[in-house]
């Protein structure tokens, strides 16, 4: 660390000296947060938040406390200690929490730390549902991002018939199935081609499987068959498949 870079730390080291203690006769603001008092300098909140500006601009002469009523005592003295050092101590459980100051506040560097943090924080059911809920409200994309193509498909079948699930908003829904189209498309065919190789297993290798398209799996599926040789001419004809033998058996295979 060079000589210009030890004074900055310096001087910004005594700045949260001088918070940390918050002695009134150093400051010009004064929040009272649940009997509780903290004191800061309003240049410093108003460089961070337009939204400390505004009230402050607006209430320029009033030396009156400044009531905060949606937040712990702790949680914005957390954010507030940010502001004047970049520091926070950071946990799953106040999270959420310090995302919604950063957004009451429009402080995006503040925002921008706990987005880093969360997401460190690997994804599991006991959290998923909650963090992709806070993701789509704050537009945390890269979290949105990282549930829906890490974990949703990994986990497709627990996760949408989970009862956090049937309670996303539909907008959500849209955008969990809309992300998995793919992975669920490739899980389809994976099966569909299953039930081919059990139905056909005495004919399979006269099948070219490559020239086979997903429509025409997705119609063996849904559809009941009477006999093979219906599938089979629709095959040749269409596909142009060269069958060496044919076997006429019944077909008892419906919609799942």
């Amino acid at each position: 660390m060079d000589s210009l870079q030890n004074y900055s730390f310096e001087l910004l080291q005594k700045r949260l000296r001088v918070f940390k203690a918050n002695d009134p006769e150093n400051f010009d603001v004064v929040f009272k947060i649940r009997q509780k008092k903290l004191y800061a300098y309003n240049s410093e909140l108003c460089t961070h938040s337009n939204i400390f500006k505004a009230f402050f601009s607006e209430n320029r002469n009033s030396n009156e406390s400044v009531k905060i009523q949606n937040f712990s005592f702790k949680d914005f003295k957390d954010f507030i200690t940010f502001i004047y050092s970049g520091e926070c101590s950071f946990t799953y459980k106040n999270i959420f929490t310090k995302i919604n100051i950063a957004e009451f506040y429009k402080v995006e560097i503040f925002k921008k730390a706990c987005e880093q943090f969360l997401l460190k924080v690997e994804g599991n059911f006991k959290n998923v549902f909650e963090i992709l809920e806070n993701a789509k409200e704050y537009s945390m994309d890269d979290h949105k991002k990282s549930i829906l193509v890490d974990f949703v498909p990994k986990n497709s079948l627990n996760f949408v018939q989970s009862s956090e699930f049937q309670g996303f908003s539909k907008s959500l829904m849209y955008d969990i199935v809309k992300s998995n189209e793919n992975a669920v498309r490739q899980e389809e065919d994976s099966e569909l081609i299953e039930i081919i190789t059990q139905e056909f297993s005495d004919i399979l290798p006269s099948f070219k499987f490559h020239k086979m398209k997903n429509e025409f799996l997705i119609k063996f599926k849904r559809n009941s068959i009477a006999e093979t040789d219906i599938l089979l001419a629709e095959m040749v004809t269409e596909y142009g498949f060269e069958l060496k033998k044919w076997k006429f058996v019944k077909i008892s295979y419906f919609c799942l």
